[in-house]
């Protein structure tokens, strides 16, 4: 006899934002520091019925996990015109996650809650296009695929980019 279990995941789609400062060494070469946050995922565990599932308990339940950390990067920038530019970054994500799982149980067994958390270092890249709207201030297209505990993440961010002179 086994009981087996699916997981189910409730949609790729999810809310993460990242903000960062680096220095530009030249109009090719720069390096970023930053923080990400790779948003919420969702996911439903729900129990398999079989024919002997009657006699046990079903259930179901919820995961949810967190992810964010500090990136440290490099990006080479190449002009395609006077305000355009396409970029190539990559590097390292200092990343924590947070798990919690938790979900109702039938037939009076009760309620279950379990949390983990966990640490690593994994690598990014990406690419990314820039559009000049003034001198100082440029408009940014950005794909990033992050891996987070051998899963892959990806984050399509829309943002502006301030450079600060120093005269």
């Amino acid at each position: 006899m086994s009981y087996d279990m699916a997981a189910t995941v409730g949609g790729s789609n999810r809310f993460g934002w990242r903000v960062f400062t680096g220095y530009r060494f030249t109009n090719y070469f720069a390096v970023h520091v930053g923080y990400t946050d790779l948003g919420e995922a969702r996911s439903r565990l729900v129990d398999d019925p079989m024919e002997y599932a009657a006699r046990m308990p079903s259930f179901e339940r919820v995961r949810v996990q967190t992810v964010h950390g500090f990136d440290l990067g490099l990006q080479v920038k190449v002009p395609v015109s006077d305000r355009i530019s396409i970029d190539a970054h990559g590097g390292k994500y200092f990343w924590q996650s947070n798990t919690r799982i938790s979900g109702l149980r039938s037939e009076g067994y009760g309620e279950g809650d379990s949390r983990t958390s966990a640490r690593d270092t994994d690598d990014f890249f990406g690419a990314g296009l820039e559009v000049a709207v003034m001198n100082d201030l440029s408009a940014t297209l950005s794909w990033t695929r992050y891996q987070v505990d051998r899963e892959p993440v990806s984050l399509w961010t829309v943002g502006v980019l301030y450079r600060f002179g120093f005269y």
